[in-house]
Parts: structure tokens; C-alpha cells; sequence
């Protein structure tokens, strides 16, 4: 039943989907009972796996002489701002990047998010926030001014409680930054990107007609061994 739950989750199925796992698990002669194979015994479970898990993180950090973090933003299906959490040690020369948890906020401002990582560290790891602050040494973000603006981002608060960090913007997120500068000055890639293969993907993305005339057309000419090509994002 845990694995089950671990599953479920680590494959983002909705939970409803342990009743049925649990009847097809008897189907294949596996003997559970009847006691846990509910909605709320499954939600039970997967609190066990996660403060489990969390407890192995906040004892490599507690192991640690200093600790980075790492944040990013995205907006789940409820177009609710969220902020996801990393922590990067090293204990005995070996480097750990562990996730930390999730905090939902209203308004992603400089201020909600120090707050949410604050959360996260005491509630989720079990770790006082001055405790992890003084080993704190480093902010790895995206470049958002919310994150490293020099007076009111996230870097400059925490800052303010640990004069010592450094706020590194995000070695990918600079080279995709500059591969867009680069690409926003050749016109043949706005054409070939941005008009002939997006209209491509639409033209045959949003018709079905379309679609069953391209696979039509593949069957007709395709040799042993070819794969349909068709376009994807």
C-alpha cells in the first residue's frame, strides 16, 4: 500500500486511484485486508513517505558546514503561484541537491517568498530558521528582479539576515537568455521557427482532418524500418 501511494504521487495520479490499485492488487493474489484501502488511510501514507523523506534531508543539512539554495517559480493548474525550494550541501566531499517543499503564495513578491522558504525550512525539514541561516552562503535564481534586485529582491532581504550570501543568477537561465538575444537577430530563424514550423504544428495539431491525411500520405511512401515523423512542439 505505500509503494502504492509513493506511485501514485510520483507519477501525479490523483489518489482516488489507490482504491482501485488496492482491488486489482487482490486480483493478483495479494492479500491487504480491509482495514486501509480508503481515501484517508492513503493520504496518511503518503504524509509518512514524505516526513521520512524529509527527515533524511534536514540530516544531511544538519551535517553540513554551509548550504545553498535554490529557488524557482511556476503556476500550478489553479493558476496559483507557487515557489519550489532545493538545498545544496556538501558533506564529506559529496555534493546533495535535496528538494526542500513547495509554497503556494497570493502575490509573488520578494517579500512572500523569503516568508515561504522560511516555511518550508521549519515546517517541512524541522529546522530552526536561525540554525539554517547562519550556515546559509549562497541564493541561486533566475534573474527576475523579484529575485535579485539589488534593494527589495529575495537576495537583498536574506542579506539582510546573512550579510555573507552571494546571489548567483542561474548559469542556465543566463544562456537561455543570451540564445534569445543571439536568435532575435537572425530574421531566417523568426522565419523558419517562429513562422514555418509553428504553422506546421498547428496545421496539423488543430485538425483531425489534417493529421489522418499526413499519416495517410506516410503509409503510401514510408520504407521497413521508418518512423512517422510529425510535428511536435
Amino acid at each position: 500500500m505505500f509503494r502504492t501511494c509513493h506511485a501514485l504521487v510520483l507519477k501525479n495520479r490523483p489518489i482516488s486511484d489507490f482504491m482501485w490499485h488496492n482491488d486489482l492488487d487482490e486480483k493478483k493474489g495479494l492479500h491487504l485486508g480491509t482495514t486501509y484501502r480508503n481515501r484517508e488511510s492513503s493520504k496518511e501514507f503518503v504524509q509518512a513517505i514524505s516526513e521520512t523523506e524529509f527527515q533524511k534531508v534536514s540530516s544531511t543539512i544538519s551535517k553540513a558546514k554551509f548550504v545553498c539554495v535554490i529557488g524557482d517559480g511556476s503556476t500550478d493548474s489553479s493558476i496559483k503561484e507557487q515557489e519550489m525550494w532545493f538545498i545544496r550541501s556538501c558533506t564529506s566531499g559529496v555534493v546533495n541537491v535535496h528538494f526542500a517543499g513547495v509554497h503556494s503564495t497570493d502575490k509573488a513578491n520578494a517579500e512572500n517568498l523569503v516568508i515561504g522558504l522560511q516555511t518550508v525550512v521549519q515546517e517541512n525539514l524541522k529546522i530552526q530558521w536561525n540554525d539554517f541561516k547562519s550556515k546559509l552562503v549562497a541564493l541561486s535564481c533566475d534573474g527576475a528582479s523579484v529575485n535579485t534586485g539589488n534593494k527589495g529582491g529575495v537576495g537583498a532581504l536574506l542579506k539582510n539576515q546573512q550579510p555573507d550570501i552571494i546571489v548567483i543568477h542561474c548559469m542556465a537561465h543566463r544562456l537561455e537568455l543570451s540564445l534569445k538575444d543571439v536568435l532575435k537577430k537572425i530574421p531566417l530563424y523568426q522565419k523558419v521557427v517562429g513562422t514555418l514550423l509553428k504553422g506546421l504544428f498547428y496545421f496539423y495539431h488543430n485538425s483531425a482532418l489534417n493529421m489522418t491525411m499526413l499519416r495517410n500520405a506516410y503509409k503510401a511512401l514510408k520504407q521497413d524500418g521508418e518512423k512517422l515523423l510529425i510535428p511536435t512542439r
